[in-house]
């Protein structure tokens, strides 16, 4: 753990997923089950709000570079963006591959049982409010602890006789 937070703090932590060494013996059948999981689950709002967020990030961009080509930007940017949404998700095809290459298609398939019972649907469609609000959680911790954090880490600082504001 000492070397996990040395890293973090040092500003060089990489996560890299790991790889099964079997990812390439997938069958047909197996890929379209985990596709049947990342369809019935919405996997896929990831992909659609990465993409709204990149399409407003260069829209901002664009415009504090022109400030008085707005109007135009937002169009050329919608515009733009709309080939991306109606070209459909990308990523479909690697989110079930990534789930495939994690679950056998009879763990796949037991998901899916799961998620088509009345309490997995329970769970489908009260996804988006329990997001959100572990969302708000997490925030207000986060916001809690970096008062505390700083507060402990100025205090250890200033026993070692550095004072900071």
């Amino acid at each position: 753990m000492n070397k996990l937070i040395a890293l973090f703090v040092a500003g060089s932590l990489a996560v890299a997923a790991p790889i099964s060494a079997n990812a390439q013996e997938i069958t047909p059948e197996h890929l379209e089950t985990a596709q049947k999981y990342v369809e019935l689950t919405d996997t896929g709002k990831v992909y659609e709000v990465s993409l709204l967020n990149s399409i407003r990030r260069v829209a901002q961009a664009l415009t504090r570079q022109s400030p008085e080509s707005s109007e135009t930007i937002a169009t050329t940017a919608r515009d733009v963006a709309q080939e991306y949404i109606d070209a459909g998700n990308p990523l479909y095809a690697q989110f079930a591959r990534i789930y495939a290459i994690r679950f056998t298609p009879e763990e796949l398939s037991e998901i899916l049982a799961f998620y088509e019972s009345d309490t997995g649907k329970k769970l489908l469609e009260n996804n988006v409010g329990i997001n959100r609000d572990l969302k708000a959680a997490v925030e207000v911790w986060e916001n809690n602890f970096l008062i505390e954090y700083e507060r402990k880490v100025k205090a250890a600082l200033k026993e070692k006789g550095i004072e900071l504001n």
